[in-house]
């Protein structure tokens, strides 16, 4: 990552967080953090568990954890095991893995490591903070609780959470000690959403939890485009962005969208959307393709918590719909907590809409900026804490 203007390393800092899977925003939050931070002069580096393919977390200790909780909790696994399942049968082209690898290598830093490395570095004088977050690295129903996500591996003055997700509004009984026992010792601790927040008062006792935005709000609309591809699509166009199938009112939000401007293309994108039901399907993204679909198109449809986000960063007109689980528990808890918070929420439609809503920027904008505003303080007075607390 290259930065001219900042010269001068304050420090380094050790971030954790998932990029596997293949999936945008992954890839994008982890680089939002890391940038926004070597902006102001800090080196931030990516732990990576070390294993063979850096998309599939597939370790023995991991396979070991989950077999036995399974035998605890055979129906929650089964859930679980059904909701990966389609995940993996949905698949991605090798031309869109290409475009992943090629992304990631030039625009994070990033190291892979193995957990004893991972503490070894963390129990450095050379690294000043942990940083842990966001999306769902702490999802509350989970029979495997990655300690690298809860920053098991450092010492405890050297740990800050920023926006991590449990992605459920409660906690299930059978992780409340296990989560209870991995958050105690974090010198900070914040959430993306509220509910995030209220869990953790719940389970740890503290009130001085915050909550802050999703890490892809640290950069504005034009530091997003400078990551961006050229223009993919010749005209204007709707994107219909989808991680699973639509849900069945998706045709009617097209038809009413189709009626209001019928020249608009409507352009495809995510393992969710049929290639048959619009005018182009983006078979091959990666992260570049993702941000350069957005930040062009005229509307937005999306089931993406992330999609939406963008929508929200580019100043799109767009409509968020409910996600279609499937096998896995509603997440969209997490949609809803963005979209209250930046006055967003007639844009969520899990109904048939009478009208069409038109998103007013300006209250969203003012909205935006003052969240955005009091995370980056957050973040960067919790780096501090944690440097002042090291010098005792």
């Amino acid at each position: 990552m290259s930065n001219s203007k900042a010269e001068i390393i304050l420090g380094k800092i050790l971030q954790a967080t998932m990029i596997s899977g293949y999936n945008h925003a992954t890839v994008l939050q982890a680089l939002a953090l890391q940038s926004f931070l070597y902006k102001k002069g800090y080196k931030c580096v990516l732990l990576v568990r070390k294993r063979a393919n850096l998309h599939r977390d597939i370790r023995f200790g991991k396979l070991l954890v989950l077999a036995t909780r399974a035998i605890l909790h055979p129906i929650i696994f089964k859930k679980i095991f059904l909701s990966y399942k389609l995940a993996l049968i949905s698949g991605i082209s090798d031309k869109s893995k290409e475009y992943f690898n090629n992304f990631i290598s030039t625009n994070l830093s990033l190291e892979q490591v193995t957990y004893l490395q991972a503490k070894t570095k963390a129990y450095s004088s050379e690294v000043i903070a942990t940083i842990c977050g966001s999306d769902q690295i702490w999802k509350g129903d989970d029979l495997y609780l990655d300690p690298l996500y809860f920053l098991r591996f450092a010492p405890n003055f050297k740990k800050i959470a920023f926006a991590p997700s449990f992605g459920i509004k409660t906690i299930p009984n059978y992780n409340l000690k296990a989560i209870k026992k991995r958050l105690d010792g974090f010198q900070f601790l914040s959430a993306r959403e509220n509910e995030g927040v209220e869990i953790i008062k719940q389970v740890t006792g503290r009130d001085d939890a915050q909550q802050v935005c999703d890490p892809v709000f640290l950069l504005n609309a034009k530091e997003w485009e400078e990551f961006a591809c050229a223009d993919l699509i010749n005209g204007k166009y709707i994107l219909a962005y989808f991680l699973d199938k639509p849900v069945k009112n998706f045709g009617l939000m097209i038809d009413a969208l189709k009626k209001k401007q019928p020249d608009l293309k409507i352009v495809g994108l995510g393992p969710g959307v049929n290639s048959k039901e619009v005018d182009f399907y983006q078979k091959d993204a990666g992260p570049e393709h993702f941000l350069s679909l957005i930040s062009r198109a005229e509307y937005v449809i999306t089931d993406s918590y992330h999609g939406s986000a963008f929508s929200i960063i580019f100043e799109k007109q767009f409509l968020a719909l409910p996600r279609n689980y499937g096998a896995a528990s509603n997440q969209s808890s997490r949609l809803l907590s963005m979209l209250t918070m930046l006055n967003c929420k007639e844009n969520y439609m899990d109904y048939e809409p009478k009208e069409i809503p038109i998103l007013n920027y300006n209250i969203a904008n003012e909205l935006k900026e003052k969240m955005v505003h009091y995370s980056k303080e957050y973040l960067i007075n919790s780096i501090l804490g944690v440097i002042k607390y090291g010098k005792h």
